[in-house]
């Protein structure tokens, strides 16, 4: 027991140091957004962009907005990253606890390994971020619906989840996913709908409606999900071989080897959601926390099944104890691994984020609009809320303003054209710096599929005379001639 609760701790505090040292780059228009709200409701239109602040912006995630704006000035970030780290570690250890017909669970070091190596994969992804509430609710939905007892039980509390979870992430859509393929494919497979089942579905459907935007929420939902520009240009939507994620790609085998081994003592719901979500994770890896949520009872269970089998085998037992030691070390060594590569390639504030450049323009507050790199518009959301945005996180899948802005930094469009019809007198640049091993790697695999532009905004508009009159290690302040 104590040496869980030792490895559960080393992990927590693994995520706790990530959420404290790397900074999102939604993390600022969200906090704004929740203080909007409470200064002054729920706006009906964009509050922080000058290009587009007629756009009828939805917040997916208005009521973590919320929740953030009233916990950060009691907190801060160090108590923001460990409520983060609590609730990944949480959402892992939920799902690792559920259990089909194998009774109990034993041996630690694979409960460990399966803890560590999920851990591992799902590093990159966890931060002070609104979604990783979503994977806490995910985790209880699937202990509820996989778990009969707990189906029984306490199946009547997902409708209200269902209403919370709405409010506070889009990817309640992923939950009703889960609950109506499981419920539906179940009912297929005993040949039988019971009217309380359906009833818990319906209800929990229904129940998402009571939102300040009512039914628009599933439209925006759908528009994030399959948002052309998403998978083209967002890092995170993109397919997984563009993030070498290595304790992903070895979860993978684990645990499709195990469940295709033993998938005549698993339910075919489990099955189809298991197979299901790992074809979403693979097609954009912004799904692997997901996928890891429902896959890691499988993999759990099987190994209960296998140890069962090796114990009628002579000395059976004393070979699998070495191997599972083995492949838990083997998975201590990738989390570390990750640790460090994810930590040397983070996005901190001063390192990544024009932390020193945004004290300049508030001191010397400029005339005109300023345009800016679209990673950073969240950041000056939050720290330079005197002046509007050009783009930032939330505008992936506006109509045409990403277009806009590929079309200005690949020269297609005429950046004087656009910056005189949005007033844009200053230029916010991040500069050239030394890229971290997977940020290397991600480079060297884009290139492969994308064309090098040889257009430079930069240079284009030295050579048209603008006057850099800022800069340090990180940003350049460039200002239109008089």
């Amino acid at each position: 027991m104590k040496t869980k609760l030792l490895i559960t701790f080393l992990i927590f505090f693994a995520f706790f140091i990530h959420g404290v040292t790397q900074l999102d780059p939604d993390f600022g228009w969200h906090l704004r957004m929740g203080q909007v709200i409470l200064s002054s409701g729920i706006p009906k239109t964009d509050p922080f962009s000058y290009s587009m602040p007629s756009y009828p912006f939805i917040d997916l995630s208005w009521l973590s907005g919320v929740i953030l704006a009233w916990l950060y000035p009691k907190i801060g970030m160090i108590g923001l990253s460990f409520l983060a780290a609590l609730i990944t570690v949480l959402s892992l250890i939920i799902t690792l606890s559920i259990k089909f017909k194998a009774g109990k669970l034993k041996n630690f070091y694979f409960w460990a390994g399966l803890l560590v190596l999920s851990s591992s994969a799902i590093f990159p992804f966890e931060a002070v971020r609104i979604q990783v509430i979503s994977w806490l609710f995910l985790a209880i939905v699937l202990k509820i619906f996989l778990e009969q007892d707990y189906w029984e039980k306490r199946r009547f509390l997902l409708p209200g989840l269902f209403l919370l979870w709405a409010n506070l992430h889009g990817s309640f859509l992923a939950g009703l996913v889960v609950l109506g393929i499981g419920i539906l494919v179940r009912s297929w497979r005993i040949k039988n709908l019971k009217i309380s089942d359906a009833m818990i579905l319906i209800s929990s459907a229904l129940l998402t409606l009571i939102n300040p935007y009512g039914l628009n929420l599933y439209g925006e939902v759908a528009r994030t999900l399959w948002g052309s520009n998403l998978s083209g240009q967002i890092m995170e939507w993109m397919p997984a071989i563009f993030n070498f994620n290595l304790p992903f790609i070895a979860l993978i085998p684990v645990s499709v080897l195990s469940v295709w081994h033993y998938r005549k003592k698993y339910n075919l719901e489990i099955l189809v959601l298991f197979f299901g979500f790992l074809v979403a994770a693979i097609f954009s890896q912004r799904h692997i926390p997901l996928w890891i949520i429902i896959c890691l009872p499988l993999p759990m269970n099987s190994f209960h099944y296998f140890a069962l089998e090796i114990n009628r085998i002579k000395f059976g037992r004393e070979r699998m104890k070495k191997m599972v030691i083995f492949c838990f070390f083997g998975c201590l060594f990738l989390f570390l691994t990750t640790f460090l590569l994810v930590l040397s390639s983070g996005l901190t504030e001063n390192n990544f984020y024009p932390a020193e450049a945004v004290k300049y323009l508030k001191n010397s507050l400029p005339e005109g609009q300023i345009f800016s790199e679209y990673g950073w518009g969240g950041y000056l959301i939050w720290k330079l809320p005197e002046k509007k945005v050009f783009i930032d996180g939330r505008m992936c899948t506006w109509p045409n303003i990403m277009k806009d802005n590929e079309a200005i930094l690949t020269g297609k469009t005429n950046y004087q054209t656009v910056f005189q019809q949005y007033g844009i007198k200053v230029v916010l640049w991040p500069k050239a710096r030394q890229a971290g091993l997977l940020e290397q790697f991600t480079g060297k695999i884009l290139r492969i599929f994308k064309k090098e532009e040889s257009f430079n905004l930069i240079r284009q508009i030295e050579k048209d005379g603008w006057k850099k009159v800022y800069e340090d290690q990180v940003a350049a302040i460039y200002r239109l001639p008089i």
